[in-house]
């Protein structure tokens, strides 16, 4: 077998498309959203022991705009939480 096939995605609107499945997973990711976002205000309240640096993994095989959409709920969350409580948030 070639590289180039077995590294090759499934195009199209098949049901085994990257199309779809990506699709799949969007909405996954807003259905949860609400529990991430309570999950950062959460974790960071004023008893949070602050730190300078945030790590964050994805852990699964998300690719493209599914996983920066997770990634970018969790940094405007914990943003608008610092503004809140007067403090300067983490780098992530």
């Amino acid at each position: 077998m070639d590289v180039m096939e077995a590294l090759f995605m499934n195009g199209g609107e098949v049901e085994s498309s990257y199309a779809q499945h990506a699709f799949f997973t969007q909405k996954v990711t807003s259905i949860t959203n609400p529990i991430l976002v309570n999950a950062v205000h959460s974790l960071f309240s004023k008893d949070f022991q602050w730190k300078k640096v945030l790590n964050m993994a994805n852990l699964g095989c998300a690719v493209g705009s599914n996983t920066f959409s997770v990634i970018l709920t969790v940094k405007e969350n914990l943003e608008r939480k610092c503004m809140e409580l007067n403090c300067q948030p983490p780098e992530l």
